[in-house]
């Protein structure tokens, strides 16, 4: 994937690493003008969010997808590895299962036509996730139980 990082690509890795060559990979990255923020603040993710218009989630322990949800409401474009939490919310061109089809994925999703498609696409996702609209219908259902 390193080698096909697109130097006029600025990528941002934030988190903590679940593989085991993350040193080699993050020299690698380095050199491709990628920038390593490790363990970042949620509200930090939040920022990186609002700067970024792609986001990939490659985590073996990420099983919900939270952060996914988080990232397409904040406006990104989720490429994520798929699990039965992900697979239910997300457009089956958003999901990869490996190595090589994230690399395939990847480069369909970062085209601008089909990042304009899908942004649209998810737009009834974030709507539905907006924090009001979540907030009520949390609500709805306090009021049922009592």
């Amino acid at each position: 994937i390193v080698k096909k990082v697109d130097r006029t690509l600025e990528v941002l890795l934030a988190g903590s690493s679940d593989s085991e060559d993350a040193k080699g990979i993050i020299e690698r990255l380095n050199q491709k003008r990628a920038s390593l923020i490790l363990n970042p603040s949620d509200s930090f993710v939040n920022y990186l969010y609002g700067l970024t218009t792609h986001f990939v989630l490659a985590s073996n322990r990420e099983t919900l997808g939270i952060v996914a949800l988080e990232a397409a409401v904040a406006g990104c474009i989720p490429l994520v590895k798929r699990n039965k939490g992900i697979s239910s919310y997300l457009p089956e061109q958003l999901i990869f299962d490996d190595l090589c089809s994230f690399e395939e994925k990847l480069y369909h999703v970062i085209q601008p036509n089909f990042s304009k498609k899908i942004y649209l696409e998810l737009e009834d996702l974030r709507e539905k996730l907006l924090p009001e609209k979540t907030l009520l219908e949390l609500e709805k259902i306090y009021m049922r139980v009592l």
